[in-house]
Formats: C-alpha cells, sequence, structure tokens
C-alpha cells in the first residue's frame, strides 16, 4: 500500500495554496436527542448537555483559537409524518464560544423539539 503525504493542495489550474489542516473538519457529532440523550459518534466532543426541548450543548476536547468558526447541522424527527415538517439548527451568537457550541433544533412554527437524530459540523482554527 502507497501513502501519499503532503501538507497543502493547489488547483492543477493554480489559484490559491490551501493548508490541509484548514480544510478539515475540527468537530462533529451525531447525536439521539430523544429520551437520555447520548452521542452515536463523534470527533473532538467532550461532553453533551441536554439544555431544554430541543436544545443542546456541545463542550470540545480542544478550544476553538476564537468564536469565529463556522458551525452547521441538521436534525430529523423521530416521526417524519409530523405536521412541523422540517427542522432547522440555529444558535445564538451568545450560544457560541471556543469551548462550546449550544443549538436549537427549531421546528418551522417556532417551537423547538427533540430529534432522533442530529448532526452538526464544525470548522475553524483550534486554539
Amino acid at each position: 500500500m502507497s501513502t501519499a503525504r503532503f501538507d497543502n493542495w493547489q488547483s492543477s489550474a493554480g489559484g490559491t495554496t490551501v493548508a490541509m489542516a484548514d480544510a478539515l473538519a475540527k468537530a462533529w457529532a451525531n447525536l439521539n436527542g430523544t429520551g437520555t440523550i447520548t452521542l452515536r459518534d463523534d470527533f473532538n466532543v467532550a461532553s453533551l448537555t441536554d439544555n431544554a426541548t430541543g436544545h443542546y450543548t456541545h463542550s470540545f476536547t480542544s478550544s476553538f483559537a476564537n468564536t469565529n468558526y463556522a458551525a452547521s447541522g441538521m436534525g430529523e424527527f423521530p416521526d417524519m409524518s409530523s405536521a412541523d415538517g422540517a427542522i432547522q439548527t440555529c444558535a445564538a451568537r451568545s450560544f457560541v464560544a471556543v469551548g462550546s457550541f449550544r443549538i436549537a433544533m427549531v421546528t418551522p412554527n417556532g417551537g423547538t423539539a427533540d430529534e432522533a437524530h442530529v448532526t452538526t459540523l464544525y470548522v475553524g482554527d483550534l486554539a
């Protein structure tokens, strides 16, 4: 088996060189947010807190360098026939910290709901 090793990459057409470490996810999680919440799998997530219905906090094993990291996520109802429809993941800016991120699973009608599958992804510079 061969191993390819490189620290940076650039398009064959030229352009900006990107450092490999900068483009990788620095944390992610897949959790069950119903009943007793549990992490199914994760990377760089030290703990999970159930704050309220549809509100969860991830605490990171390694903190981010600042609060300007990118966060993305989604959730799924346990019963997709629910009249509430799709779910969006959002966070108030006050819930973004270098060592943790609090999310809310918001329904289209403005409420929050516990979700059977919640996935989140975080990209940015670690401290």
